[in-house]
């Protein structure tokens, strides 16, 4: 089909369809190429995940029954007037 529309066409400044792909890909090429080469995980960054993942959990079950408490009286409304109504409800009761 990308011939029938092309047919007769000349190419602007000797570049063709698949020239220009040949570029796009060897662009796309030299960017994952880069992406690659990039080490996110620099020291700051593994210090942070380290602690995140040796930190100690926390509940918190009064949001918990804020949460299914809203979403009980909401039942029939709409899913993001529900989930409004439901974040409202846990700040107002959340303990200080």
């Amino acid at each position: 089909m990308e011939k029938e529309i092309l047919k007769g066409v000349e190419p602007l400044n000797g570049l063709t369809i698949a020239s220009l792909r040949e570029q796009r890909e060897e662009i796309w090429r030299s960017v994952i190429k880069e992406i690659k080469r990039i080490n996110i995980l620099t020291p700051k960054v593994r210090k942070r995940l380290k602690a995140w993942e040796e930190a100690s959990v926390h509940l918190c079950p009064e949001s918990s029954l804020s949460f299914t408490k809203s979403w009980k009286e909401t039942e029939g409304e709409p899913l993001t007037l529900r989930w409004a109504k439901a974040v409202a409800k846990i700040i107002e009761e959340a303990p200080v």
